[in-house]
């Protein structure tokens, strides 16, 4: 039985988690260098793309700044992207009880199967392996709701 959508795209953002604040910085060094960023020399004159009838004629150094000014907007959405989702699994880690909180930090943001292949999870928090993985899933399902993975119509198009 495959997993819904909504449950592979929870566990992709709770798995992305740790990574979300280097990945800020590295988009914010990438708006530092563009901000940073000289104009080309030339000053060739193209068209403007646009209506025929203005007319208007940009040089090189206008269309790169332009070009710039484009990356570095682009660039500061995916940032405030990136924050708003790391504060809502922030958010959503806020509302589980301290042993819920505990299986996903130590399944999803420690990557316990890569550093621990050989101990079992279920043993270092002292349950069944079932009771584990039925934990596991009800946590996804509470936190794809407080996220709003899952909608009405996710959970109507499963049946």
């Amino acid at each position: 039985m495959t997993k819904p959508d909504w449950y592979r795209r929870t566990e992709g953002k709770l798995y992305a988690y740790p990574s979300i604040p280097s990945a800020i910085a590295h988009l914010e060094a990438q708006v530092q260098l563009l901000s940073c960023n000289m104009a080309p020399p030339k000053a060739a004159v193209y068209d403007r793309i646009g209506p025929p009838s203005t007319g208007e004629k940009l040089t090189e150094p206008e269309r790169f700044a332009d070009t710039r000014i484009e990356k570095i907007g682009k660039k500061e959405a995916q940032i405030a992207l990136k924050r708003a989702e790391k504060a809502a699994i922030e958010a959503a880690m806020r509302r589980l009880g301290e042993e819920e909180r505990e299986l996903v930090e130590k399944w999803y943001f420690q990557g316990w199967k890569l550093k621990h292949p050989e101990k079992k999870i279920w043993r270092e928090l002292r349950i069944s392996w079932p009771t584990f993985f039925n934990r596991r899933k009800k946590i996804v399902e509470k936190m794809a709701e407080w996220l709003g993975e899952k909608t009405r119509e996710s959970c109507q198009a499963e049946l």
